[in-house]
């Protein structure tokens, strides 16, 4: 009988010994929420020669293959199966898991951060400054949890008093004795972290056993993270590969070998804006959201290497966020055209569940708008279309794809999180 279009798996190693190399890894299953589209380009070009004395128009032709992609969907999970009494911590790279190695793999930088017994909340405390007992354990940039909302640690004092400054306030002062949580992070770099980021190896498992192709040398060259209320966060990837070889057998999906946490909806589509220049916090309702990385990568070339390619340079990062915030539902009056007029700067908070080791979400921590507010149809409800993009460090420079270890997320504009 026919086989059915598209119908497959996807799975990813981290290639760790050279780029462009099949991983010896074992690789995890991702799962995808839509077909996977393949775009396995083998563009040849006309080799031309002198052949005994005689000109000869084609004396072969060289395959390239770097054009090709792949794209696909994966909704993002907690880190976590259960319920935990402490936040995670990566103790190696194989704690990474198959939706933050391909976050990895794109933005580069990632911290892992967890709560050591310490980090308690102490009396002396506001909604955006906490004195606990011990900030030893966590650093600036890092985002926390603390009753089951996210913010970011913009600066963290230890030595009397040992004190965690935040980007965006809390909805209110915690109690005495409240844990602090720390998590883990994926967040834009100039290159790519050493210890983490790795270039992937993506597998192709068709329906049939003999449907089998490997990806090789294989980054993200575009990413978007997008949610719909009551839907679950989502990354669309585009990952560009060096080359890619089709075999004859291992195909075929099996069982998934990997426990997926389950996964948490982005509940009555709840979002922060945190006006930092007037210090205004306020909670509003959204339909949808969208976080476009605004990457841009190309190869570096090297006609010495497979398909022409030795690495991929990102040359830029600046991350685009649109969000529509139902009218009447802000906490806060927020007069959002006379906030764009005034050039006002802010920080953004989207997270999906509430329990320690089941959140995740992301923070981006220094943007503006970029366009006027307009007046938005949401399901015939009165929403303001918002358009923002970060500014910072990273936003528009040249980087390389050198390995680069970045030791902590300060000052970094976006900040994807599982905690």
């Amino acid at each position: 009988m026919p086989y059915l279009f598209g119908v497959g798996a996807v799975k990813v190693a981290p290639e760790k010994v050279a780029f462009g190399t099949k991983s010896a890894e074992t690789p995890a299953y991702i799962e995808t929420v839509g077909r996977p589209t393949w775009d396995l380009q083998n563009e040849y070009h006309e080799n031309s020669a002198l052949v005994q004395g005689f000109s000869k128009d084609v004396a072969g032709v060289l395959g390239v293959k770097s054009a090709s992609t792949v794209s696909f969907p994966v909704e993002l999970r907690g880190y976590d199966t259960g319920t935990v009494a402490d936040a995670p911590t990566l103790a190696a790279d194989a704690d990474i898991t198959p939706d933050m190695r391909l976050l990895a793999a794109g933005l580069g930088g990632v911290y892992a951060g967890g709560y050591d017994g310490t980090g308690i909340v102490e009396l002396a405390t506001t909604v955006s400054h906490l004195v606990v007992t011990s900030a030893a354990s966590f650093v600036d940039g890092q985002v926390i949890i603390v009753n089951g909302e996210a913010t970011f640690v913009t600066n963290a004092i230890t030595g009397g008093p040992e004190t965690l400054d935040l980007g965006i306030p809390l909805s209110a002062i915690p109690t005495a004795g409240t844990k602090v949580y720390g998590t883990v992070i994926v967040y834009n770099i100039a290159g790519y972290n050493a210890t983490y980021s790795w270039p992937l190896s993506v597998e192709r498992l068709g329906q049939a056993a003999t449907d089998y192709t490997v990806c090789t040398g294989v980054r993200p060259s575009a990413m978007k993270i997008s949610a719909e209320v009551g839907g679950f966060l989502t990354a669309d990837l585009t990952l560009a590969m060096q080359s890619w070889v089709r075999e004859d057998t291992g195909g075929a999906p099996k069982a998934l070998t990997y426990a997926y946490p389950a996964k948490k909806i982005w509940a009555g589509g709840q979002c922060v804006i945190y006006n930092i220049t007037d210090g205004v916090r306020t909670e509003t309702t959204c339909s949808k959201i969208e976080l476009d990385m605004g990457m841009e990568v190309s190869a570096q070339k090297d006609a010495n290497k497979v398909g022409g390619v030795a690495e991929w340079d990102k040359t830029k990062m600046q991350a685009v966020i649109t969000i529509d915030p139902l009218q009447g539902t802000e906490t806060t009056a927020a007069g959002w055209n006379f906030q764009y007029e005034a050039g006002k700067e802010y920080a953004i908070l989207v997270q999906t569940g509430t329990t320690a080791g089941q959140i995740n979400g992301f923070v981006v921590t220094n943007c503006v708008q970029m366009a006027t507010p307009a007046d938005a149809d949401s399901d015939s409800k009165l929403a303001k279309a918002l358009t923002f993009k970060t500014i910072g460090n990273d936003r528009s420079s040249v980087i390389t794809s050198d390995t680069y270890t970045d030791a902590d997320p300060a000052d970094k504009e976006v900040l994807v999180f599982w905690g």
